[in-house]
C-alpha cells in the first residue's frame, strides 16, 4: 500500500481510494459481509485462518462450509471486550443492535397529560361546560361548550385517547460513510 509497512493479514483499514471508488486495493477485500469460498480459489486461505468464523460461516455454490468477511456496510465497529462498569462482554464477531427500533409503553418516560377546563356564563348567567362532544384538536368542534347538567358527564373518549401507530422508528447515530478493508496478502500475525 505504499505506507512503508506490510500489513498484518486480517487487519482492517478504512482506505481513501481515488475519485471515491470502494474497488479494494490490491491484497484488500471490501468489508461488505460477502461469504468467500475457499474451493474456488486459495487467496484467501491465510484470511480464513487468521478470522475464521468470527463474522459468521456461510456455503459456497458447492455446499462446502465457506467464511464471511465483516460486514461494516451499516455497522459501528466497537472494540472487543467489556468495559470498566459495563455488563456486556463484546467477542470478536458479535453483532448488537438494531437499525430500526419500536418503543414500548414502558420505555417512554413518566408523564402525565394536564386537562384543565373552565365553565364560562351566558347571558343569561347559566353556568357553561365543556361539551362532551369536544374534542381538542379538532379543526371545528361542534360545540365547545354546552350549557351545564346536572351531573356534568365525562369528557369524550377522544380527549386523552391512545395515539400513535407502533411503528418502529430509525435507530441511527449521525454516521459518515467509509470504506472499510481487510487484508488477505501480507504477514501472517504471530502472538
Amino acid at each position: 500500500m505504499g505506507n512503508g509497512y506490510a500489513p498484518l493479514i486480517g487487519e482492517i483499514r478504512a482506505i481513501n481510494m481515488p475519485n471515491g471508488a470502494v474497488e479494494a486495493p490490491a491484497g484488500w477485500l471490501l468489508c461488505d459481509g460477502r461469504t468467500l469460498d475457499l474451493n474456488t480459489t486459495t487467496d484467501y486461505v491465510s484470511l480464513a485462518a487468521v478470522i475464521g468464523f468470527a463474522y459468521g460461516a456461510g456455503y459456497g455454490p458447492d455446499g462446502r462450509p465457506a467464511f464471511k468477511l465483516p460486514n461494516l456496510c451499516d455497522s459501528v465497529a466497537i472494540g472487543v471486550g467489556q468495559a470498566p462498569g459495563s455488563t456486556t462482554n463484546y467477542l470478536l464477531g458479535s453483532s448488537v443492535g438494531s437499525n430500526n427500533v419500536t418503543l414500548t409503553s414502558d420505555q417512554m418516560p413518566s408523564h402525565s397529560h394536564l386537562v384543565s377546563s373552565r365553565t364560562s356564563t351566558t347571558e343569561a348567567g347559566r353556568a357553561r361546560v365543556p361539551s362532551l362532544e369536544a374534542s381538542p384538536g379538532s379543526s371545528s368542534p361542534p360545540n365547545a361548550y354546552s350549557a351545564a347538567t346536572s351531573p356534568i358527564g365525562v369528557f369524550a373518549s377522544q380527549t386523552l385517547g391512545a395515539t400513535g401507530r407502533g411503528l418502529p422508528h430509525v435507530n441511527t447515530q449521525p454516521v459518515l460513510a467509509v470504506a472499510y478493508y481487510i487484508c488477505y496478502e501480507g504477514i501472517y500475525p504471530s502472538i
